[in-house]
C-alpha cells in the first residue's frame, strides 16, 4: 500500500466487519443457489474494489460500478494482486451508479446482493450531479427494484448529519428486519471508538 497525493491508501479500515458480513451473506447465497447457479452482486460506487474482491471470494460475479476511470483501473491492479480469482469474476463498468440501476430495472436483471456506499456529493462520467439528500430516496428505490428477494442491500454513507435511524427507515420501506448502527474504528490502546461512517443492512 501507498499513500495518493491526497492521502487515501485505498483501503478504510473500519471497513473490516462490513467485508465480513458480505462475505459470509454472499456465501450464503451461494450455498442456497448450489454449484450451478450463480451469484451475481452489485459493488455500487466500488471506489478501488477491496469489497468487490471479498464478494468474489466468496464465489459471486460482481459488476463494480464507478464513474472514476483511475480508480477501475486501481481496483484491477488489486485484484491481479489475488491470483487464486479469476479475473472475470469482477465486471468493471464506468458508469453512473444510478443509469446503471435504471438500466438493470429496465432490463428486468436482479442482482443477489448489493453494497452502496454513496458520497454525500458528487458527479458521474457525464457530469451528473449526486447529492445523497435528494437522491438517495429515488436511488434506494432503484435498487429495490433490482434487487433479488432474498439478496441482501448494505447500505451506507459518512455524510454529515444523517443518522442511522435514516438508513434503517429507507430499508424499511422493503422490509421491517432492517439493522442499523455506527462504523467506527477501534484504537489498539484506548476504549474510545473513531466514529467513521453509518450503516444500514437489510438481510432476508
Amino acid at each position: 500500500m501507498k499513500f495518493t497525493p491526497f492521502g487515501h491508501c485505498g483501503i478504510f479500515f473500519e471497513q473490516f466487519p462490513v467485508w465480513e458480513e458480505l462475505y459470509w451473506a454472499t456465501k450464503k447465497i451461494a450455498s442456497e443457489k448450489g454449484p450451478k447457479e450463480k451469484v451475481k452482486v452489485v459493488n455500487l460506487f466500488g471506489y478501488t474494489g477491496a469489497a468487490s474482491i471479498v464478494m468474489a471470494l466468496a464465489g459471486a460475479e460482481v459488476f463494480h460500478i464507478d464513474s472514476a476511470k483511475g480508480v477501475l483501473t486501481w481496483g484491477k491492479e488489486s485484484l491481479a494482486m489475488n491470483p487464486s480469482i479469476p479475473a472475470d469474476k469482477i465486471k468493471w463498468v464506468q458508469e453512473d451508479a444510478v443509469k446503471f440501476l435504471k438500466h438493470s430495472a429496465k432490463k428486468e436483471f436482479l442482482y443477489d446482493g448489493i453494497l452502496a456506499d454513496p458520497p454525500s456529493w458528487g458527479h458521474g462520467a457525464n457530469s451528473e450531479v449526486w447529492t445523497f439528500e435528494d437522491q438517495i430516496s429515488e436511488f434506494s428505490d432503484l435498487c429495490f427494484k433490482t434487487l433479488h428477494k432474498k439478496g441482501f442491500f448494505l447500505l451506507s454513507t459518512h455524510t454529515h448529519g444523517v443518522q442511522h435511524e435514516a438508513l434503517r427507515n429507507i430499508l424499511n420501506k422493503k422490509s421491517q428486519e432492517a439493522i442499523a448502527g455506527e462504523i467506527s474504528v477501534a484504537h489498539k490502546n484506548d476504549s474510545r471508538l473513531l466514529p467513521a461512517g453509518i450503516f444500514g443492512l437489510l438481510r432476508f
